[in-house]
């Protein structure tokens, strides 16, 4: 059963603060890394938009990083998941 969102005594729904954004941002991504992405969802238990979306907040924390090796990596596309996924991608 779909979790339900909680909504205001108006009906509306509440605010939730780690809401995604209203605006959505369409990722293409190559026929041949698709495959790859998606085994890494299953193998994890987290959709493919949700670790699209750790992978892209890792990278926008790592912009304010003090960690030069690690903003190196980043940059040169060596970082290729979250922290909080322990698989490799490639």
């Amino acid at each position: 059963m779909k979790k339900r969102r909680p909504r205001n005594s108006d009906g509306t729904f509440k605010e939730d603060p780690e809401a995604l954004t209203k605006k959505s941002i369409g990722l293409r991504i190559s026929k041949k890394k698709m495959p790859k992405l998606e085994k890494v969802a299953k193998q994890s238990g987290i959709s493919t938009t949700e670790i699209c979306r750790m992978i892209i907040e890792e990278w926008l924390d790592s912009l304010e990083s003090k960690d030069e090796q690690k903003r190196s990596m980043i940059f040169e596309g060596k970082l290729l998941a979250p922290s909080e996924i322990m698989c490799p991608i490639r």
